[in-house]
């Protein structure tokens, strides 16, 4: 009989030790996704709720804490980057928190032209996306399934009509890309933060749950 408690009361005490592991996991991994698209909305001119659909978890093993933050290596679309349209002939004006003011651009050629602004980096000023030759501008359009994009027309003609211009959407970087700059250690502070939020956690899970068996 004895024998039979004591296996008892170290199956309970591993229970309680795995339901800490798991519950301190999955916190330190929503902290680590959250620090790491904080950490590219840094440099990035990207919404959080834009960037967190692109940051998925997978592979969640909580019997040994591990798993994976899979970002993919398609580019993002241009529309996410804070991208909107103006007519030609406006001045370039951008309402925000401080006021109305005066949009600088990178190419200021085309900047009160009409077409598609967008701002890619914070770091750098707003582009007005035409084609090389600037006789063609980007547009906003909304497809038939309901997605969003930055559209331009290539000037040659479609496949599937020829008598019809080739539309192609135009995209930003990828989050691999950000996430692979120098310049933006998202990488690290990945890294760091799981640890170290993993650690204060589980500490504080199984304090809470032995001092409520004590």
């Amino acid at each position: 009989m004895p024998n039979n408690i004591t296996d008892s009361a170290n199956e309970t005490l591993a229970a309680m030790v795995l339901r800490a592991k798991r519950s301190a996991f999955k916190r330190a991994v929503d902290m680590a996704k959250t620090a790491t698209s904080a950490s590219i909305r840094q440099s990035y001119n990207i919404s959080k709720s834009d960037l967190d659909k692109t940051l998925y978890i997978s592979r969640i093993n909580y019997d040994d804490c591990t798993g994976e933050i899979t970002v993919t290596s398609k580019g993002l679309g241009l529309r996410l980057f804070k991208a909107y349209e103006v007519k030609a002939g406006r001045t370039l004006r951008m309402i925000g928190k401080r006021g109305d003011r005066k949009i600088k651009t990178s190419n200021n050629r085309y900047s009160n032209a009409g077409g598609v602004l967008a701002q890619v980096r914070k770091d750098q000023p707003f582009h007005a996306y035409r084609s090389d030759d600037g006789s063609r501008k980007a547009f906003l359009a909304t497809m038939k399934n309901g997605h969003v994009g930055v559209f331009i027309r290539t000037g040659e003609p479609s496949a599937r009509n020829p008598k019809k211009e080739k539309i192609v959407e135009l995209f930003g970087p990828s989050v691999f890309n950000l996430m692979s700059k120098e310049d933006l250690p998202a990488r690290q502070m990945l890294q760091n933060t799981f640890f170290d939020a993993f650690d204060k956690r589980l500490d504080h899970e199984l304090g809470r749950r032995f001092s409520s068996e004590g």
